[in-house]
Parts: structure tokens; C-alpha cells; sequence
């Protein structure tokens, strides 16, 4: 890719993406030339780069650019690019699109923006394809939905031990967190508050919830478990905090980055006397690390969650392999292999149901959005072809 020198950094990402697509094995060392800054913030992380559409955007205005969104309020969107960081809003027709999930960017997001000459604000046009998101369904919006992080390598599930603790909701945010496509691990918060035995006790209850997860104790007060913690927040990883209000999530951050970057003026205080981070934003670690901060959580409500049910249940489901029927609902069949482990007491009947509960309403959902998906797949790749078309034309006419 000689020559790149030459270019604007907008035609030299086109490049490069030209060359990922085409599996060129310099297009990394491409990315990590031109854009030191945004790769450092995650840029080639992922298969980010796989939609043809990308390079069709980029090209689409003289004065387009690639960030990530670092700070997302009721005011707008902070947008970090290679050389500064921007104040962003959204174009119209995003908005149009707002029922697609992928249309309107959050904290974690990769998008392509205008930076209109002479002005301090940038427009994003789109937002490129996510690795992984933390998703819930819009309070009072029937089936639309909110995305609460986006892009996110690891979340840490923030449960209080001071009273906090409640195992069907932790259930709920590990199925959310592993059906967006992030790797979950548990902490517990407040840990100083308990004995030995007790902690121990909890840590027990949330291993038989979550197998195979980490589930990590600490205290930000006494410091216990915090080495843990930070071995997870390596360098170019991106780290969401999510768990209710008060569970501590702004307070770990301020001990792990050595001073006050979740500042008290902040958040609010509610009437029930919790405290709640009112914006969602990503902190820059001088490890490298980034840690996401979410607004407190108490329920999040599912979408796209299937493979979350498989992967958080597959204790539940690995009775399953014994059932008599393929299509076994685990409910009332004769010869099911979850009912046998349930009468026999191999299963308890707390996590048989959570299953069920959670299993119904991923299968309920999965059902409702196949028809939507199949259409903004076939939307999308019409104006894929309506663009490629443009261009084509363009060059001819050059």
C-alpha cells in the first residue's frame, strides 16, 4: 500500500479496508500506522471491517472520518477521533431507522461522521457493524430497543453483598451480557462488609448460577479481591460495568484509576437515597484498558437472547441431550431429560424455572424479529447496490 503518505487519512482507511477485505496481511500494520490512536482505543479489535457498506460511506463526503464514541448524554455524543475528540448528533435519517438497533449509536460504537469545515460539531451518517452489545428493550417502547454498550470485550456484573444480592436478576444480566456476544465475569461488591464464611457462601451460590464464569469478591474499602479485578483490564480491551444502582460500580472505578474520574457532581441521588450515573462513558486507563461506565440497572429486558439462554443454562442443557423428543419444551414430555434431573434432585427447581422464564421470553422474541431482520437485510442490501452503482458511475465519468 505504498503511497499512502500522499493520501488523505480518509482515502488511506479506504485503502486499508480494501486490503482487509481482500486478506492482505499489511492492512493491520496499515490501520496502526495511520490511526496509532483509534487502534489503541480498539479499532482493530473484532471483525469490525466485514460490511461492504463501510467504504461506501467513507466515500460518500469529502470530509468524513472514522471515531469512536467515548460519552453518550441527552445532549448528543463525545466522539474521539485519530486527532481530537468531537461533539457529535445524529443525521435525520438515523432516526428514521431507529427501530433497527444498528441504526443509532452508543457508547462503545464505531462510527462514520461528517466534520463539516469551519465547524465544531461532526454528523454521524453510520455506524459500522458491532462485535458484541449490551442490549435492552426501551421502558414503555413496545419492541424497540436500547443499547447500552456497544463493542465491549468483557463485562463485569456488579452485585452488592450489602443486601444487593439476587440471583434471579444476576441470571437475567448474564444471559443479556453472553447473547450480546461479550465474555461476563461476576463481581462482588462490599465483600468487607461480610465474614469468611459468608462470602464464601455467596461466592457458592453464584458458581451454581454461573459456570464456568469467574466470580470474583472484592471490597474497594479494604482493597481485598482488586488484584483480581485489574488483571482483567488489559491493554486495548474494553470493559462495561453493569449491575443496580449503589452496587459500587463508580467507586471501583476511581480506586482502579488511581483518582476521581466517576466524580460525586455526577450522579444523582434518587428517593430511595440510591446514587445513579446519569450519563454512560468510556474512561481511558494509563494501563490502556477502557472502562465503560453504564447508568445503574435494576432489570434488564431481553432481545436476540437465545444464544444467551444456551450459553448461561447449559448446565439445564446438558439433560436435554436425554430427552425422547427433538423438539421437547421441557415442560410436561414424557421421557424429557431435564424433567428426569429435576424429579431425581440433580436439578433444583429455583434454576429449572429461571430457566423456563427466561428460555420463554428469548424463544418469544426470537420469533417477533425474524420477520423485521429479514427485511432490513433486504433493505440494506438494495442500497449496498444502489451506492456501489453511484461510485461506479463516478469513476467512469473521471
Amino acid at each position: 500500500m505504498s503511497g499512502c503518505e500522499k493520501k488523505t487519512i480518509r482515502d488511506c482507511l479506504v485503502s486499508a479496508l480494501d486490503s482487509i477485505q481482500r486478506n492482505e496481511d499489511d492492512a493491520s500494520d496499515v490501520l496502526e500506522r495511520i490511526l496509532p490512536r483509534l487502534v489503541s482505543l480498539g479499532l482493530n479489535r473484532g471483525n469490525l471491517f466485514s460490511d461492504p457498506e463501510i467504504s461506501i460511506e467513507l466515500q460518500a463526503g469529502e470530509n468524513r472520518s472514522i471515531g469512536r464514541v467515548i460519552e453518550e448524554n441527552r445532549e448528543g455524543y463525545l466522539i474521539s477521533l485519530e486527532n481530537m475528540d468531537i461533539y457529535a448528533e445524529v443525521a435525520g435519517r438515523l432516526y428514521q431507522e431507529g427501530n433497527q438497533r444498528d441504526a443509532l449509536p452508543a457508547v462503545g460504537d464505531w462510527v462514520i461522521l461528517d466534520l463539516p469545515p469551519g465547524q465544531n460539531m461532526g454528523i454521524v451518517q453510520y455506524t459500522l457493524p458491532r462485535t458484541s452489545a449490551l442490549v435492552r428493550k426501551m421502558a414503555g417502547k413496545r419492541e424497540k430497543v436500547q443499547v447500552i454498550a456497544a463493542n465491549v470485550d468483557r463485562c463485569f456484573i456488579i452485585v452488592g453483598l450489602d443486601g444487593n444480592f439476587n440471583l434471579r436478576r444476576m441470571e437475567r444480566f448474564l444471559v443479556a451480557v453472553a447473547g450480546g456476544g461479550s465474555h461476563p465475569v461476576i463481581l462482588l461488591s462490599k465483600a468487607d462488609l461480610l465474614e469468611k464464611e459468608e462470602i464464601e457462601n455467596f461466592v457458592g451460590i453464584a458458581l451454581a448460577a454461573a459456570p464456568g464464569i469467574d466470580v470474583i469478591p472484592f471490597s474497594s474499602v479494604s482493597g481485598m479481591g482488586l488484584e483480581r479485578v485489574e488483571s482483567l483490564l488489559q491493554p486495548g480491551l474494553t470493559v462495561c460495568f453493569i449491575g443496580s444502582s449503589g452496587v459500587g460500580k463508580s467507586t471501583l472505578l476511581n480506586v482502579i484509576a488511581g483518582i476521581e474520574l466517576a466524580v460525586t457532581g455526577e450522579v444523582r441521588v434518587d428517593s430511595k437515597g440510591r446514587h445513579t450515573t446519569t450519563q454512560r462513558q468510556i474512561y481511558v486507563l494509563d494501563s490502556g484498558a477502557m472502562i465503560l461506565d453504564t447508568p445503574g440497572i435494576r432489570e434488564l429486558a431481553l432481545w436476540d437472547a437465545t444464544l444467551g439462554v444456551s450459553e448461561t443454562f447449559h448446565d439445564v442443557l446438558s439433560f436435554g441431550s436425554d430427552c425422547r423428543f427433538s423438539d421437547c419444551t421441557h415442560v410436561h414430555e414424557p421421557g424429557c431429560g431435564i424433567l428426569k434431573a429435576l424429579d431425581e434432585g440433580e436439578l433444583s427447581r429455583s434454576r429449572y424455572e429461571s430457566f423456563l422464564k427466561l428460555n420463554r421470553e428469548a424463544s418469544a422474541l426470537e420469533a417477533r424479529t425474524d420477520s423485521r431482520q429479514r427485511e432490513a437485510r433486504k433493505k440494506k442490501e438494495r442500497k449496498i447496490s444502489t451506492e456501489r452503482k453511484k461510485l461506479l458511475n463516478n469513476r467512469l465519468k473521471k
